[in-house]
């Protein structure tokens, strides 16, 4: 069982979550590489609690030369629990 502490902010958040619809698992999507030309890329993991079944995802972006991998102390609202610490992260890619 994950334990976390809700705050206000995460009820707030909580309530305005809609749920997921089916289509974004049935329907196919098509990549077109646009990706690839992206020269920085981020891997953000948020640690707490630890689901170790995202081991292997972080091990893949670790071993690729483009790829850099961060980890946030957090679940999974970073945005919500730590704000300014994912802001500082974005703000080093979006330059």
């Amino acid at each position: 069982m994950v334990r976390r502490t809700v705050t206000a902010q995460q009820r707030q958040a909580d309530a305005l979550c809609a749920p997921q619809l089916l289509k974004c698992f049935t329907e196919k999507s098509t990549l077109t590489g646009a990706w690839k030309a992206v020269h920085r890329k981020a891997y953000i993991r948020c640690t707490d609690p630890t689901l170790t079944y995202m081991d292997r995802f972080q091990e893949h972006a670790e071993g690729l030369p483009d790829w850099d991998s961060h980890e946030l102390a957090t679940g999974h609202d970073c945005m919500i629990t730590q704000p300014q610490e994912l802001a500082e992260l974005l703000l080093l890619y979006g330059r």
